[in-house]
């Protein structure tokens, strides 16, 4: 089977379910599927096409606002956003990066107008 049939046939597979009412647990169990499957093929579904989004965007809030700029700005990026949804282990920010080099981008400073890195200590 395809990447493409699964996904056509996970498609049908939760609109069985939600049309069902069942929990997931119960429509899996019912259904020979484990629960982490359709749940993950729940998400999956569920993420809104960007492109729909763009043309939503631009009808609802009108183009060159701020918030237009915005979301266009999100839509540029969203490999991202959605390698970061679909992860969960990235972290939003790199704060303990940009902490943890702070130092040495201080002391360059330092050291330029020092003439050298045992002067700017002093």
């Amino acid at each position: 089977m395809t990447n493409v049939e699964q996904e056509k046939a996970w498609q049908e597979r939760v609109a069985q379910w939600r049309a069902s009412g069942l929990s997931q647990r119960a429509f899996a169990r019912e259904h020979g599927f484990s629960q982490k499957q359709v749940s993950y093929w729940s998400r999956r579904l569920a993420v809104v096409q960007p492109a729909s989004l763009a043309t939503q965007t631009t009808v609802a809030v009108g183009s060159g606002t701020a918030k237009a700029k915005a979301i266009e700005h999100a839509l540029k990026r969203w490999p991202a956003l959605e390698r970061y949804a679909g992860s969960g282990s990235l972290p939003i920010d790199n704060n303990p990066v940009e902490n943890a080099i702070r130092p040495i981008t201080i002391g360059k400073k330092n050291w330029l107008f020092a003439g050298s890195e045992r002067a700017g200590r002093r």
